[in-house]
């Protein structure tokens, strides 16, 4: 559970520096800022093993991470 938790915060905190540095680079247009997370988010979705129920509130934190 704790391995959980430290994944968790890891990917969030992953998510919210990379969307730090997306904000600053005005070069990039939409759609690759949106190419961008979609890796980054499959890529840490896929790198866990966490149970389905756990794997879709995952996606779901991300998603809220990235849309604010």
């Amino acid at each position: 559970m704790e391995n959980i938790l430290q994944i968790r915060r890891l990917g969030a905190s992953l998510i919210m520096f990379v969307n730090v540095l997306i904000d600053y680079e005005k070069e990039f247009s939409r759609a690759e800022h949106e190419k961008l997370n979609w890796f980054i988010n499959e890529s840490l979705i896929q790198s866990t093993n966490l149970p389905n129920s756990e794997f879709k509130n995952m996606k779901k934190a991300i998603r809220m991470v990235n849309f604010k």
